[in-house]
């Protein structure tokens, strides 16, 4: 009886000490040895998951959505649609989808995740406030502007109710967003949202 236990340690162990390419085959093996058992139990989803991990690290981004998709079509069957390890396969592969300028796809990746953590009362609404200035910067990548703007207000909004007050950041956030909605340009949020969000 295959030990895929000790292929998802070994292979583990090898990412910890940052022996990728040896993880990577640890794990490329142990897929194989799962499709010529028909494995069917969870351990299918890491080894899935861990080798998306390793594609990641060799930037080869359609392999590890590839790898996710199929992590995560195959944790919906064992433990349904609405868990939160799906809602954190759906993150992961939001992420790749990102760095692929896949844009669309990672809104819609972060938009079903958000909708399962809320139903499973998983987000705060700091956590919340994140998703949705995440979701008005994929909208601005993707010049969906009045979108943009809609996200970046909830997210505002989320704040405020934090903080009890609008902050200086929130009114440099405004601003940023009126200029560049009104000049049609992406919101650059890779650095706003830094700000913005560490405001308590």
């Amino acid at each position: 009886m295959t030990d895929f236990l000790g292929y998802i340690e070994a292979g583990s162990q090898a990412y910890a000490e940052g022996q990728y390419a040896q993880g990577g085959k640890i794990f490329l093996t142990a897929l194989r040895e799962a499709r010529r058992v028909n494995l069917k139990d969870a351990s299918l989803t890491i080894i899935l998951h861990q080798l998306a991990h390793f594609y990641y690290h060799q930037k080869k981004y359609k392999k590890a959505a590839v790898c996710l998709g199929k992590a995560l079509i195959h944790c919906e069957s064992l433990s349904g649609r609405n868990t939160t390890q799906v809602s954190q396969l759906l993150k992961r592969l939001a992420e790749i989808y990102e760095l692929d300028h896949r844009y669309e796809r990672a809104e819609a990746m972060y938009k079903r995740s958000m909708q399962i953590d809320q139903r499973l009362h998983l987000t705060n609404n700091t956590e919340l406030a994140q998703q949705m200035l995440k979701l008005a910067w994929l909208n601005s990548m993707q010049r969906n502007f009045d979108q943009a703007q809609y996200y970046l207000e909830e997210a505002l909004k989320l704040k405020t109710s934090l903080t009890g007050g609008t902050t200086s950041i929130h009114k440099f956030a405004q601003n940023q967003l009126a200029q560049k909605i009104a000049n049609k340009q992406s919101l650059q949020l890779d650095t706003l949202s830094d700000d913005l969000l560490n405001v308590v």
